[in-house]
């Protein structure tokens, strides 16, 4: 098993741990399809779904570091999807599942949520859409169901999704991240990953830049990230309901 990590050195670095068991690359030939067929007509649904074949071992940090003197450390993770020809979606709620890596059991008090344009195989610099500090459910879990406040309405094209869990490293009962678990299948582009003060990983990727064997040395034999989107399908031609269907 082999491990990867930066040490905490002071108050400067922060642990980011990837373990790997060493499973084989695979990826599922045309991806993750929207929700199951049957679901009614405009009903909130399952658009997008990647959560199936997780990764037993291997997450990465994405967190916002509430501690002072940590800002350097704070990282981001995203992976991508794809809003089909001639639909709008209007995402109501995200889906995520990590772990907690640490001896401590204190818990985010919110997460933000970012949407991406792509920019041809990563993530663009700007977000297209910011919601900071949403209180999700699932937080002593470590898996989170995020509510946006209102949706995030994006048009037919390729978009990336980055979740970042706002926490203290530091707590009463030891030290706590959040790690969002990777996906042994890949849909898509591989998933992201950025440090902009370039502490977490020893000045790699302080840009957007490829997890698997481009921010980190070693290939994670994990190309994506585990999250889901829920909201509702309209048709781009006459906004009307479309019932999603698995293909």
């Amino acid at each position: 098993m082999r491990v990867r990590h930066s040490s905490l050195v002071s108050s400067i670095l922060i642990t980011v741990v990837l373990l790997s068991a060493g499973p084989n690359r695979f990826a599922l030939a045309n991806g993750p399809t929207p929700a199951e067929t049957g679901q009614s007509v405009g009903a909130q649904a399952v658009l997008y779904d990647q959560t199936d074949t997780p990764d037993p071992s291997f997450r990465i940090l994405s967190q916002d570091f509430l501690d002072a003197g940590l800002d350097g450390v704070d990282s981001f993770a995203a992976d991508d999807f794809v809003v089909p020809a001639n639909q709008i979606w209007q995402i109501t709620s995200v889906e995520v599942l990590g772990i907690y890596d640490g001896n401590g059991d204190h818990t985010p008090p919110s997460v933000n949520v970012f949407f991406y344009s792509t920019s041809i195989t990563l993530p663009t610099s700007t977000p297209l859409i910011t919601v900071t500090n949403v209180v999700p459910t699932g937080l002593p879990s470590s898996n989170f169901t995020i509510t946006l406040s209102s949706p995030a309405t994006l048009s037919t094209g390729a978009y990336w999704l980055s979740v970042q869990a706002n926490m203290f490293y530091t707590g009463p009962s030891g030290q706590r991240q959040w790690l969002w678990r990777e996906r042994l299948a890949q849909a898509n582009n591989r998933a992201a990953w950025k440090n902009p003060g370039g502490q977490a990983n020893l000045g790699k990727c302080i840009d957007w830049g490829v997890v698997d064997g481009g921010c980190f040395p070693e290939a994670d034999n994990s190309p994506d990230l585990l999250f889901r989107l829920n909201g509702t399908a309209l048709s781009a031609a006459n906004k009307v309901y479309l019932p999603l269907v698995r293909k």
